[in-house]
C-alpha cells in the first residue's frame, strides 16, 4: 500500500467537502410533485381549482365555442389547453414551479386577405373582364 502525505489527505478532504458544499443546495430545486392549478375566466373569477400530481387525471373545464384555457406559464413552454383537455402534469413540470394558471382567453379569428385572380389563355393572352377576388 501506498503511503499518501498530510498534504494529499488535507486535498482529497478539502475537494470532498467541496462537492457537499457546492451540490446539496442544488437539492432545492428537486422536481414538485403537486402542482396547483387555477382556471379562472375573463373577469377573474375562479372557475376552478385543482391539485395535479403526476397519477392525477383532471380536465380542464369546459368552454363554449371560440374560446380557449390561456396559460401563464407560455414562456416556460407550458402549452395552452382547450375545453375539457386533459392536464399533463409533465407539461405543467415544465415551468418548475408549485402554481399553475389558466385564463379563459378568446380564440383569435383567422386573418383573410383578399387575393385577386386573373386568368391567362393558352396563348398566353389575358382576359381582361375575368379578374376574381377570392378572400384566403
Amino acid at each position: 500500500m501506498q503511503k499518501t502525505t498530510f498534504k494529499t489527505r488535507l486535498l482529497a478532504l478539502l475537494t470532498a467537502v467541496f462537492m457537499v458544499v457546492m451540490c446539496v443546495p442544488f437539492a432545492a430545486f428537486a422536481a414538485v410533485e403537486t402542482i396547483h392549478v387555477t382556471f379562472t375566466d375573463e373577469n377573474g373569477q375562479v372557475v376552478k381549482n385543482v391539485d395535479i400530481t403526476a397519477s392525477s387525471n383532471e380536465e380542464a373545464p369546459e368552454l363554449p365555442d371560440g374560446f380557449y384555457w390561456k396559460t401563464n406559464l407560455s414562456n416556460d413552454g407550458v402549452s395552452d389547453l382547450n375545453s375539457k383537455a386533459p392536464i399533463d402534469f409533465n407539461d405543467l413540470a415544465k415551468a418548475n414551479c408549485e402554481y399553475a394558471g389558466f385564463e379563459k382567453t378568446a380564440k383569435p379569428a383567422p386573418a383573410t386577405k383578399p387575393v385577386y385572380v386573373s386568368y391567362i389563355l393558352e396563348s398566353g393572352a389575358t382576359l381582361d373582364a375575368e379578374i376574381e377576388k377570392i378572400e384566403l
